[in-house]
């Protein structure tokens, strides 16, 4: 019970968290191959974004973002593409021959 209460507690703390402190966080964007769901490609490239890249990311002051967990609507594309221009930081997965991935590292 006691990891349930210290999620709580850290879910409290960042709904109380000021909304001033919440812009001053830095933003970071993850460019990676999504793949189909399930698949060796997503399984991969989800793994490196939950494991290392957003603890990493977090620890250095930085929300991390990546294109499949883009949350608002409208046009994909045009709030990918915000993301690329104006994060602090952008981190490019190139392990896979992706299209989308050059397109989005050009784009940056």
């Amino acid at each position: 019970m006691a990891k349930y209460e210290e999620d709580a507690a850290n879910i409290s703390d960042k709904l109380n968290e000021a909304p001033a402190e919440a812009k001053k966080r830095k933003m970071c964007f993850y460019i990676t191959p999504i793949g189909a769901f399930a698949s060796d490609v997503r399984r991969a490239t989800d793994g490196i974004f939950k494991q290392v890249l957003v603890p990493v990311c977090r620890a250095k002051g930085y929300d991390v973002g990546v294109a499949h967990g883009l949350t608002e609507p409208g046009c994909v594309l045009d709030q990918v593409v915000r993301r690329l221009l104006d994060d602090e930081l952008v981190i490019a997965n190139l392990t896979h021959s992706n299209a989308n991935v050059t397109y989005e590292l050009a784009v940056r």
